[in-house]
């Protein structure tokens, strides 16, 4: 089977800031709701244990808060919220970033067949090096703090947030897997996650740093750069 790909990204796109209400469609204002009743179940929980982990790994150059950072996130199931065992590596479907669909939904294990990787939201079939194991980008700390709130949006504000360091050149590694995937970078990405987690943000204190009344992004990025 072919290896999953990863993506280089040095900025994130986002929607202009528009002075005037926002009016959405029936379908964005379920959506909305939808994560507004989720957030409110994790809220209601302080001794919850994270579904999933997010983790955020720099190379030995960090650079200054203000000046642009290279670096990787990947996704995972939190092992021992269910089975005690080993994190299960998980994937974003790849409809959005191939313009093909406005798809990205989470993609587990269990959606790998022997005709490629299907996507439990859309139903697609993809080949398995399209779907999205990594996304790596350039940037400086307060974009990656705008990363990880994303990232933790879309996984259902669920997450324990790791940060990691890696004495190799992240971007070196990024810009090989960009031009050709293979299983040899693939694996220099896997050693990435046996370092030691240098600092957790665990779910549990996200939440109660939410219900004080802190803005959460802004705590992202106190973690990000402690």
């Amino acid at each position: 089977m072919s290896a999953p790909n990863s993506r280089v990204s040095d900025a994130i796109r986002y929607d202009d800031v528009r002075a005037e209400p926002i009016v959405l469609t029936p379908e964005q204002a379920a959506e909305v709701a939808k994560r507004a009743e989720a957030l409110k179940k994790v809220l209601s929980d302080s001794k919850i244990n994270a579904k999933y982990k997010i983790e955020v790994v720099f190379g030995k150059a960090r650079g200054a808060v203000d000046v642009p950072t290279p670096g990787m996130v990947s996704f995972w199931l939190n092992g021992s919220k269910f089975h005690g065992g080993g994190d299960e590596k998980l994937y974003l479907c790849p409809g959005r970033t191939l313009k093909k669909s406005d798809c990205e939904a989470i993609m587990p294990a269990f959606s790998n067949t022997a005709d490629g990787s299907i996507c439990p939201s859309c139903g697609t079939i993809w080949k398995s090096e399209n779907t999205i194991g990594e996304l790596f980008f350039n940037l400086p700390m307060r974009k990656w703090a705008e990363v990880v709130h994303r990232y933790f949006r879309l996984f259902e504000y669920h997450c324990d947030i790791y940060l990691k360091f890696a004495p190799l050149d992240i971007r070196s590694i990024s810009r090989a897997q960009a031009a050709k995937t293979t299983w040899e970078g693939s694996k220099k990405l896997a050693n990435v996650r046996e370092k030691r987690a240098k600092s957790i943000y665990p779910l549990r204190n996200i939440i109660k740093d939410i219900n004080a009344g802190a803005d959460i992004e802004k705590r992202f990025y106190a973690f990000l750069v402690a």
